[in-house]
């Protein structure tokens, strides 16, 4: 049968083609596709705008593709060199940070190691000091002991200061009267104390004498004592005490300059340095 449109010849309904058969779509027959030129001519214009549109739309898509994929490689590109570049400044800040911290961690350990050389040198200075301190100090105190030729002139020196020094008369105006007194003769030596400061170890010499005065008016005598200090003993060069004629008398302020009683001296000159160990020398040699 040949169909001139797409009616039912039966019902008048719509045909439906698939393939080389046309359906009606109210009743249901089936009818084989006659085609005439006309009907092939058609059939092959519709396939052709079909396949050319088909191929357009395939050209489009593949375009949109494309373009889709070529853009998504772009940004992918520039994601990896925006993160190569971040990854290359973190890796040269990370460098960067790392030197510093390098320097410091090395200027640091210069400048400790420095403290601790010169803190050990600082040290070893000091201990040697004070150990060559001890060493004289202990020297000092050994020779004292038996050096007499040191002793002999350093207890002459003493004499020497307190009868030139001390005035050779004193009016006493004890008992309502007034009385003077000329000093008897030269200073006589009683007492050697070797006095050692407790904190500086430094050594001074405290030679206790007596002076004696007779009135002119009578034949009495009275017997006053004084104190003459050598301070910081010292050796020479040779390991020898040094010695020192540049001492001093200790300050009174009575009518004699001086004790009347070598107890009274004795209680304040030696007793009374707290800070020092006194040591009683022996002059009887």
């Amino acid at each position: 049968m040949k169909l001139t449109n797409l009616n039912c010849p039966q019902c008048n309904g719509y045909l439906n083609q698939e393939r080389d058969m046309f359906f009606c779509s109210s009743c249901g027959a089936a009818f084989n596709v006659d085609y005439d030129d006309d009907d092939v001519n058609y059939t092959e214009l519709v396939t052709q705008a079909d396949r050319t549109r088909m191929l357009l739309q395939r050209d489009v898509d593949l375009m949109t593709t494309g373009y889709q994929l070529n853009k998504e490689m772009k940004d992918r590109e520039m994601y990896r060199a925006q993160t190569r570049a971040t990854q290359k400044a973190v890796k040269t800040a990370g460098k960067a940070v790392g030197a510093i911290f390098l320097y410091m961690f090395i200027s640091m350990a210069l400048m400790i190691g420095i403290f601790i050389f010169v803190w050990y040198r600082v040290s070893q200075s000091k201990d040697k000091v004070l150990s060559n301190k001890n060493e004289a100090y202990e020297t000092i105190r050994e020779e004292v002991k038996k050096d007499s030729n040191f002793m002999e002139n350093m207890i002459a020196s003493g004499s020497m200061y307190e009868s030139r020094f001390r005035p050779d008369s004193v009016t006493d105006r004890s008992d309502g009267q007034r009385r003077t007194a000329w000093m008897v003769g030269i200073a006589e030596i009683e007492d050697v104390y070797l006095m050692e400061n407790k904190k500086s170890k430094e050594q001074d010499l405290f030679f206790v004498y007596k002076i004696e005065y007779q009135y002119e008016d009578s034949e009495d005598t009275i017997e006053v004592y004084d104190c003459f200090i050598v301070k910081n003993l010292q050796l020479d060069k040779d390991g020898k005490l040094k010695l020192d004629f540049k001492g001093s008398r200790y300050a009174h302020f009575n009518t004699w300059n001086a004790f009347e009683d070598k107890d009274q001296l004795y209680r304040e000159c030696i007793l009374g340095k707290t800070g020092f160990t006194a040591t009683k020398l022996d002059v009887t040699r």
